[in-house]
């Protein structure tokens, strides 16, 4: 991931990988602060754009003073952000909702149409949920009875219509869906062998008749679990494996990787943003390179 062809006026994405939120909240150079509470900044400056530059100071990373290049700049960003020239400046975000939505509430509508449909969210899909939800808050309903009523509109919708990518079937058993829930929230098949204990926890704690409630038990658990025993193998190939996936259906969504595809297509495309998602970042930068290749520029960002 590189400093790619950023020229004066260019409208520049800049996300951070590793932190929680993906986001950078703020930058210091040397001519000023810069908030970075959205993703998209139109940035204005010299024709030099990022030659009078110097970083001074990231929230996340402490004092590093560097130099003025672009090569510079590149070596400081490589290892944690991704930063590129997206082409010309455009008037406005193209993508108000994800950029004024509370950014835990869209973390976990994502990770939650990630564990039901086991593909990334289209800009269009995921905006359409984030404005459900916001709508909703606004009415009144607390922020975990929004995300409630979501996930159990995710579940019938992969039950329905999406059982043959999804894995999530109607009469399916109940250690079956728990094993799919392991499978695709936690990338462990392997579960029902090599963790019969914890299948069999689950089994215990759920009602039947509204299994969509499972996901997110199972997802804050993992979490609470990670922030307990962060050095423990599975937290750290778990952690890994959600938060690469993340990172990957983040930049499909924001960029509308699929928003030039219809119907079948996008569905595929959808399916081959995770597919290969490991807890290896590998995967996360050999999947946004085959997206760029596969599907050409993105046309939100």
């Amino acid at each position: 991931m590189l400093v790619k062809n950023i020229r004066n006026g260019d409208q520049v994405a800049i996300v951070n990988w590793r932190d929680p939120d993906y986001r950078i909240e703020t930058i210091v150079l040397a001519d000023g602060t810069f908030s970075y509470n959205q993703i998209v900044s139109i940035i204005y400056d010299s024709p030099n754009f990022l030659g009078d530059y110097t970083v001074a100071e990231t929230a996340y990373y402490g004092f590093l003073p560097l130099g003025t290049s672009g090569n510079d700049l590149a070596e400081f960003i490589n290892h944690a952000l991704y930063f590129e020239s997206l082409g010309p400046p455009l008037p406005e975000s193209p993508i108000p909702v994800l950029d004024t939505v509370d950014q835990d509430a869209a973390l976990r509508i994502m990770e939650t149409y990630i564990a039901y449909f086991n593909r990334a969210p289209e800009h269009s899909g995921l905006n359409y949920w984030l404005e459900t939800y916001q709508q909703q808050t606004a009415s009144g309903v607390s922020a975990d009875a929004a995300i409630s009523e979501i996930s159990n509109a995710f579940y019938d919708t992969s039950v329905a219509y999406f059982s043959d990518v999804s894995g999530f079937t109607a009469d399916m058993p109940d250690i079956d869906f728990v094993a799919t829930i392991y499978a695709n929230v936690l990338g462990r098949p392997d579960a029902r062998q090599n963790d019969p204990e914890g299948i069999n926890y689950w089994l215990t704690q759920f009602d039947p008749d509204n299994r969509a409630a499972l996901v997110t038990d199972i997802i804050d658990t993992a979490k609470a679990v990670i922030a307990n025993a962060p050095n423990d193998p599975v937290s750290i190939y778990v952690d890994n494996y959600l938060n690469n996936r993340l990172i990957v259906s983040t930049y499909f969504a924001e960029q509308g990787v699929s928003e030039k595809l219809t119907g079948d297509q996008a569905i595929q495309a959808g399916i081959e943003a995770l597919v290969n998602i490991t807890d290896d970042f590998s995967s996360v930068e050999a999947t946004i390179d085959f997206l760029q290749q596969q599907y050409g520029d993105p046309l939100i960002i």
